[in-house]
């Protein structure tokens, strides 16, 4: 790539002083997120592969890196857009009284397993947390949990 050309809506880091960076298109985002959960859903993290998540989705892998960088960039997408559903969703939430919600919550993020967008949206996170790394903070309660420190 020459300098100053563009890549993905991103500017090379030889690009000219003054281009900003285009944002990737709101369907785009919500398209790979889309591929992205399913491929989690369908593959688990530990073999998540961009073009696992290119064949769950109407780009290529090219048309992929055309938008994001890496596969850590498209799980990034999945992560703020699952984030961005699950908040629409107990925003819309009709009790007032602090049990009340905490109950239409508890009913709305637990119960519904007819819901295969919330589903998928499920296991992908898990397989996600399924592959964090331990931290401090985590090792602490599991210490505390067994009882021993």
């Amino acid at each position: 790539m020459s300098a100053g050309s563009e890549r993905k809506g991103h500017t090379t880091e030889h690009s000219l002083v003054g281009m900003e960076e285009e944002p990737v298109p709101p369907d785009t985002t919500a398209a790979v997120a889309g591929a992205v959960r399913e491929a989690l859903a369908e593959h688990g993290y530990a073999r998540l592969t961009t073009a696992k998540i290119a064949a769950e989705s109407e780009l290529s892998g090219a048309g992929l890196y055309y938008h994001y960088d890496s596969k850590d960039e498209m799980v990034v997408a999945f992560l703020e857009a699952a984030a961005g559903f699950l908040s629409r969703e107990l925003d819309a939430l009709d009790a007032n009284d602090p049990e009340s919600r905490l109950r239409e919550a508890c009913d709305l993020l637990f119960t519904d397993r007819d819901d295969t967008e919330r589903r998928g949206v499920d296991v992908a996170v898990m397989e996600l947390l399924a592959h964090a790394p331990l931290t401090r903070h985590s090792e602490t309660h599991c210490w505390h949990s067994k009882g021993t420190r």
